[in-house]
């Protein structure tokens, strides 16, 4: 980690910079595990399942700071 900014969410979200360094990119959870013919298929599906989570309000769903 270089820099950080924790930013004023939800309004500025957090900042960090890293250096880059050389190598290769691994995936720990799947590491040594069979290859999966549906893994790409897996991996969509949690992105869509994220990206329908984003659009949930933390209002609506009771966890505004002020609702507790």
């Amino acid at each position: 980690m270089i820099w950080e900014e924790p930013g004023a969410p939800p309004q500025t979200p957090p900042l960090f910079v890293m250096s880059l360094v050389e190598g290769d990119c691994v995936e720990p959870l799947f590491d040594g595990c069979p290859a999966s013919p549906d893994l790409p298929e897996r991996y969509r599906n949690a992105a869509r399942i994220m990206a329908a989570l984003h659009r949930l309000s933390p209002t609506d769903l009771g966890l505004a700071p002020n609702q507790r």
